[in-house]
């Protein structure tokens, strides 16, 4: 097969992978508080995964739940809604460790230097992430990451970013 061909006939177009839909699972008898779930597990060795559901485009690959280009700024108020979650996830949790922490999405490069900041500081100051003193990995695209945002970034410990070049 010529490249021009291959390229033109873009096999991975309709790549698709998906996860089980919510009717997949059964429903709970009794519902439980996320205190009681949390309350016999090791909390000693946890992931922080922080999803930033908004992206300049959607992938044909992605099977998230992403916003390409929002009409209207949903970022800040969507910040704002994970700091009312990290306070309550956080108290649930009582003592814990969290040993690695990924923003990702989506792209969370597509978040204001403001609001990007800001989650930083949520997940410090609410979640007791030690930022700077474990591994954290951010996803990026090059049109929406900057100096200042690299900066940023780098400030509050980040050690791996992942560049998207859809």
């Amino acid at each position: 097969m010529k490249l021009k061909s291959f390229i033109k006939d873009n096999y991975y177009q309709g790549y698709a992978y998906s996860y089980p839909h919510k009717s997949a699972y059964r429903p709970l008898d009794t519902p439980r508080s996320l205190q009681d779930i949390w309350v016999t597990e090791n909390k000693e060795q946890l992931f922080l995964y922080v999803h930033i559901p908004f992206c300049e485009m959607r992938c044909g690959f992605c099977n998230l739940f992403t916003i390409a280009n929002p009409k209207t700024s949903l970022e800040n108020p969507y910040v704002r809604q994970i700091e009312k979650q990290a306070i309550q996830v956080s108290k649930a949790l009582g003592k814990h460790k969290f040993t690695r922490l990924a923003i990702g999405g989506g792209t969370p490069s597509f978040l204001s230097e403001h609001d990007l900041e800001y989650l930083f500081l949520v997940l410090r100051n609410k979640m007791d992430a030690p930022l700077g003193q474990i591994p954290t990995s951010v996803e990026t695209s090059p049109k929406t990451i900057s100096a200042p945002k690299l900066a940023l970034l780098k400030q509050y410990g980040t050690t791996r970013i992942s560049i998207g070049v859809q």
